[in-house]
């Protein structure tokens, strides 16, 4: 794997996208707000790659749920290939989408995922509870279960990364340019 991202030498969770109401980074960080502490395991920062007009409101939300100190906005970077390949955990909390690209990009660097069931692209993507975890789209409760329950259980953690790795090898393109030319 490409080496960690400069700043970070602990694991994180990563989320990635165009900072915009659809993406719902805000209900991301509602469920992030809820992740409990444990003593022997503190909740990993959030990391959020991208930028978008959504930006200072996110900031803000941060602030006022008193987890400002543990979410980092990174804006558009270079090398996000980095950035999935040492995340624990990839959560994508979109209220809609058009195909998950960034949930098969996780998966190919071997990055367990959570994600809503939103319509259109992540149950196309994922086998819940095979390669990757889907909850109810919009529930934030359920959201922070999951989110705790990959972080908690080094099994599953290892379960989900090796099958989505498996997965995300059935969207390549060398497996999926000759069906498209039958």
């Amino acid at each position: 794997p490409p080496p960690p991202p400069p700043e970070f030498e602990d694991k994180y969770i990563l989320a990635v996208g165009r900072l915009q109401k659809e993406k719902g980074f805000d209900l991301l960080l509602q469920a992030y707000a809820e992740l409990p502490e444990t003593t022997k395991k503190p909740v990993p920062s959030l990391v959020i790659l991208g930028e978008g007009d959504q930006r200072l409101a996110l900031m803000s939300q941060a602030k006022t749920l008193a987890i400002s100190d543990r979410v980092i906005f990174t804006g558009m970077v270079d090398n996000p290939e980095c950035w999935y390949a040492h995340a624990e955990l990839f959560v994508l909390s979109s209220r809609f989408e058009g195909w998950g690209l960034v949930l098969t990009e996780a998966m190919a660097y071997g990055c367990p995922v959570v994600s809503f069931d939103c319509p259109v692209g992540p149950r196309e993507i994922i086998k819940h509870r095979v390669s990757g975890l889907l909850v109810a789209n919009g529930d934030i409760k359920a959201l922070t279960k999951a989110i705790a329950q990959v972080l908690g259980d080094a099994k599953l953690r290892q379960r989900l990364m090796l099958a989505g790795k498996k997965r995300a090898g059935e969207f390549a393109v060398e497996t999926i340019a000759p069906q498209w030319l039958k």
